[in-house]
């Protein structure tokens, strides 16, 4: 059974904030294609979210997993059976690699 997921308000927020930086720097079409494959791996999450290591660095508990420009911070809540996704940020400007 696959998890459900949430946002944190500043996971949401950072999520709009790349949206809107593809659109104004590479069109809204190739916004559109970022925003899915953003969701398509938000999916594989929650269909597996053990499959992505956890990084202690970053915070007990915490996962990490690249898509493109972006990480996707989030831990997961077994008790409950929901991904709560803690930020987006970039992979260029952080030192996460």
């Amino acid at each position: 059974m696959a998890y459900q997921y949430r946002l944190t308000p500043g996971a949401e927020r950072e999520f709009e904030r790349e949206i809107a930086y593809s659109a104004k720097h590479w069109g809204k079409r190739h916004a559109k294609l970022y925003r899915q494959g953003l969701l398509e791996i938000i999916n594989s999450i929650t269909s597996n979210p053990f499959l992505y290591p956890e990084r202690s660095e970053i915070g007990a508990g915490y996962r990490l997993v690249r898509y493109k420009g972006n990480y996707i911070i989030y831990r997961v809540n077994e008790s409950e059976q929901y991904i709560e996704i803690m930020a987006f940020p970039s992979a260029h400007r952080s030192n996460l690699n």
